[in-house]
């Protein structure tokens, strides 16, 4: 595997910046909660609510019951308060001038499932069937649905945003009903959910599950288990309940029983001591208003991993995070693509100085530079990177390693236990700063040698690998010549390149 390759592969697989936030890792739902409070933050109260509502199934039971697991994550709370998420979601129903459920106007399927159980998560499974236009049935062995609804204070509004949400769909509801027996609803459905809520009859099936995650997926094939009858708390119980319909499709469809598992923990990683403290904005008694919504969804940072774009201005320049610039690199170095001539990223390969500072922020180590060397390369061996990008630089090197500029002397005393190798861009910028510190070395030790020349970075830099190897090749045998001497280095480029390169030359750097 070339370095090219390597890098790539470490880059789609270990990137962070598309990890999800902290808070939507901590939601049974797994909220696009930057979107929603984005869309908060500009006012958008009737997206937002859309936003939330299909993330739910149910918005006015979740913002009502939820216990918040996502503020309890908020890196916000390491400087001042948590996002009062719950309260956003809140002031979204209240400001919303829609809260009709979405009407999917679709044909009807011809699968056929049983639901057993009418509390959250047995109607969260039937409201997403029933949302794909599959013919559900539910059975409940009490005279009313709702399950832990009916332990609220007020389970009237929840019960109405039961109702609300399945406005437009329809479903087979056989209250006072009770399941004693599996084996004859698989033969009259196509799947069954088993959601009998806490103490119910689990029919045997947790003895004996699946390791697939929840919903769990029992040993009887098209029969699934969720809920408050495995130990789920209610918005536990709804976010397996809706993820079972999901299952059961899949079932249906495939005839694998695969539930999808939770999402693992966020591999997010972010740096507190960055964050700008601002105030929380406290609701009112009657919750937030709007301006005051906006002004606490304002405070939301939008987590994200991006130590590579803060601290590096070629990133920040093109403002393109690494997976951005792989994409655009692949299109532009890989035979095939746009015939094979793609220019997309020709400027982006070229631009970077490849320093190394994005990796050494990089809470996953990925050097862009190195990849887009890699990338040069490939476009140089193809012929296709244009000579404008690169031509200056090897005219530099060339010029430094001329009769004119190279040379290797040794130092006063003849020991020769340091060389100093100043690099090409010190006596670039003035020669009296390169004779100025071989002076004043050589005041403080007479055996220090000197070596001028090029460390053969614009050959790196311009895609040239065997001019590059040549010039190391020199510089090794120019140091061996001199007795293997400690090279005193002036520019960080050589101080990287050697260590990448010469690592059998010890150095130390000027400025230190």
């Amino acid at each position: 595997m070339s370095d090219l390759e390597r890098i790539r592969k470490k880059m789609q697989e270990q990137c962070l910046e598309k990890e999800e936030p902290f808070c939507s890792s901590a939601c049974p739902f797994r909220l696009d909660v930057r979107e929603f409070a984005a869309r908060v933050r500009r006012g958008s109260f009737n997206s937002a609510f859309r936003t939330f509502a299909n993330a739910v199934g149910f918005p006015g039971v979740v913002a009502a019951l939820c216990h918040r697991p996502c503020e309890a994550v908020c890196p916000r709370r390491e400087v001042d308060a948590a996002i009062a998420l719950g309260d956003l979601e809140g002031a979204v129903l209240a400001h919303s001038t829609d809260l009709r459920p979405t009407s999917y106007n679709m044909p009807a399927k011809k699968g056929r499932f049983t639901v057993v159980g009418a509390g959250l998560s047995g109607l969260g499974c039937a409201l997403r069937l029933t949302n794909r236009k599959y013919q559900v049935t539910v059975f409940e062995r009490t005279d009313r649905i709702g399950g832990c609804l009916w332990d609220l204070p007020d389970p009237d509004a929840s019960l109405a945003d039961v109702d609300r949400q399945f406005m437009h769909e329809r479903y087979d509801l056989r209250l006072n009903t009770e399941v004693t027996d599996l084996s004859e609803l698989l033969e009259e459905f196509d799947g069954v959910y088993v959601a009998t809520g806490s103490g119910g009859r689990a029919f045997g099936l947790l003895d004996d599950v699946r390791p697939d995650g929840f919903p769990m997926a029992t040993r009887l094939p098209g029969v699934f288990i969720g809920g408050a009858v495995t130990g789920a708390n209610p918005m536990e119980a709804l976010a397996q309940g809706l993820r079972a319909a999901t299952a059961l499709e899949g079932w249906l469809k495939t005839g694998n029983m695969r539930s999808a598992p939770p999402a693992p923990p966020t591999r997010m990683i972010l740096d507190p001591s960055a964050l700008v403290p601002m105030p929380p904005v406290r609701p009112s008694d009657d919750g937030y208003g709007k301006e005051a919504a906006a002004a606490e969804a304002a405070r939301c940072i939008q987590c994200r991993c991006d130590a590579c774009i803060r601290h590096c201005s070629f990133l920040s320049h093109f403002e393109k995070f690494p997976k951005r610039v792989d994409e655009e690199v692949e299109i532009t170095i890989t035979p095939g693509t746009l015939d094979g001539n793609g220019t997309v990223a020709t400027r982006l390969i070229s631009t970077c100085n490849q320093c190394g500072l994005c990796g050494e922020v990089c809470p996953e180590d990925i050097d862009v530079g190195r990849y887009l060397r890699g990338a040069h390369n490939a476009m140089t061996a193809k012929g296709a990177m244009p000579w404008a990008w690169h031509e200056f630089w090897l005219r530099d090197m060339e010029f430094s390693e001329s009769e004119r500029a190279a040379l290797v002397g040794r130092s006063p005393d003849g020991a020769n236990e340091y060389v100093f190798f100043p690099g090409c861009q010190l006596g670039a910028s003035d020669p009296r700063y390169v004779a100025g510190t071989y002076d004043l070395l050589v005041e403080r030790n007479p055996s220090v040698a000197i070596a001028l020349g090029c460390c053969g970075a614009p050959a790196l830099w311009a895609g040239e690998e065997k001019l590059h190897k040549e010039v190391c090749d020199r510089i090794r045998n120019d140091w061996q010549a001199l007795g293997s001497p400690t090279a005193i280095l002036a520019c960080p480029s050589c101080l990287q390149l050697f260590a990448e390169f010469l690592p059998d030359i010890p150095t130390v750097f000027l400025a230190d």
